[in-house]
This record gives structure tokens, C-alpha cells and sequence, in this order.
């Protein structure tokens, strides 16, 4: 027999080592409850487990380290041979957010702004082959013609969104650069697993093309 010290009584040879293993399992439950990931060994317990004694055991997630930044953003730049002004307006004006909104095959329709903080951005980004991808998000900043930030609607479950990924913050900034236009569009996500689903869906080239497109009509105004 061996001997609990913290108890002050005896227990069975072996009893020791599962009892830590059962210990490892709980814990294990809880890393699930909070990743989202698989345990390394199955859970014994049958507790519900609740935001609590979850904080009890390994303290509120907020307090985890975070994924580093650049892990869970993607940067885009373009120069457009157009001054800032027109830019803006092609960027913020439905008639021509439909015109080049989207990859080279994809058309857009149904566009609404409402360009104010707390106003709504959506429209409807139709694939070739017939797809319909909404796109959906609220204005967070606006400071014309300098800077506009979105984020994306956290009910959809499209990777890109259509340009707006869900629950990710996207900030487009227009400098100005000897009569042309320094485009960036920085998309950043709520988790390095959103931004590599994102990255696998196309995101870059798709605004890249999206890009091609927005020069294409800066031309024709």
C-alpha cells in the first residue's frame, strides 16, 4: 500500500498513477472545450463542464497568448493611375462598385452602401457558374477620401466572404502619390485558421483580379 501525503491515508499500489492520468483527462476536456482540438486521451469526467471551473483550472482565454498579427492578416497594394478623389468615389458609389467588384468572370449586383459608421455595405457577387456570393459588412471608420474600415458579417460561413470575410476587420486606405493612388487593403482575422481558409479559397488572386477590374472602370470616369 502507499501512502497519500495530502490525505493522510493509504491507498492501493497504482492508485497513485490513475489517479494523474484521470487528472490529465480532465484537463485535457477542458483544453478540447477551449480550442476546439482533440484530447490526447479520453475524458473520465462527467461534470458539465461551465465557464467557471473551466477559469478555475486554467484562467479566462482572454488571458492566453494570442496568434502573432501578421499570422492572422493579409496586406494587398495597388497603385492606380488615378488621383485619390476618383478613386474613392469608384470604391464608394454603387453604380461602380457593380462594375468591377470581384474576380475577371464574376459580376456583381444588389449593391447598397449606407456610408456611415455603423452603416451596412452588401451586395451580391454571382461566380460563372451561377453561384451567389453575398458580400456583408458594417462601416467601423470612414474618413474620406483617405480611409474606410468594415467588418465582415460574423453570421456567414464563405472563408472569403466575397471580399468581406466574416468576422474579420478589412481597412482599404487611398494615399496619394504624384497624381496616382496607393491602394492598400489590409483584411485581418479573428485566427490564424481563417486566415490560411481564406488564403486556400483565393482570397489574394481574387483581389488582385478585383484590382485589374477597379483600374478597368477608374478609366472610363
Amino acid at each position: 500500500m502507499a501512502r497519500d501525503a495530502t490525505a493522510g491515508h493509504t491507498m492501493p499500489e497504482g492508485f497513485g498513477a490513475v489517479r494523474d492520468l484521470a487528472i490529465a483527462c480532465i484537463r485535457d476536456e477542458k483544453m478540447d472545450r477551449l480550442t476546439g482540438w482533440p484530447s490526447r486521451v479520453g475524458a473520465f469526467r462527467e461534470e458539465p463542464m461551465t465557464t467557471e471551473n473551466l477559469s478555475n483550472e486554467i484562467g479566462h482565454p482572454e488571458n492566453l497568448e494570442a496568434a502573432p498579427e501578421e499570422d492572422r492578416r493579409i496586406v494587398l497594394t495597388r497603385i492606380l493611375n488615378a488621383p485619390r478623389a476618383l478613386v474613392w468615389k469608384a470604391w464608394t458609389t454603387p453604380v461602380h462598385i457593380v462594375r468591377w467588384w470581384g474576380p475577371k468572370g464574376f459580376q456583381s449586383t444588389d449593391c447598397e452602401i449606407d456610408l456611415r459608421v455603423g452603416g451596412t455595405f452588401r451586395l451580391a457577387m454571382h461566380g460563372p457558374d451561377g453561384t451567389v456570393y453575398p458580400c456583408c459588412g458594417v462601416f467601423t471608420e470612414i474618413t474620406p477620401p483617405e480611409r474606410l474600415v468594415y467588418e465582415g458579417d460574423a453570421h456567414r460561413e464563405e472563408a472569403c466572404g466575397a471580399g468581406l470575410p466574416p468576422r474579420a476587420r478589412v481597412t482599404v486606405t487611398f494615399d496619394e502619390e504624384g497624381g496616382k493612388t496607393r491602394l492598400t487593403l489590409e483584411t485581418r482575422f479573428d485566427s490564424v485558421a481563417a486566415c490560411r481558409a481564406a488564403e486556400e479559397s483565393g482570397v489574394v488572386p481574387g483581389w488582385n483580379d478585383t484590382f485589374d477590374r477597379l483600374a478597368g472602370e477608374l478609366a472610363t470616369m
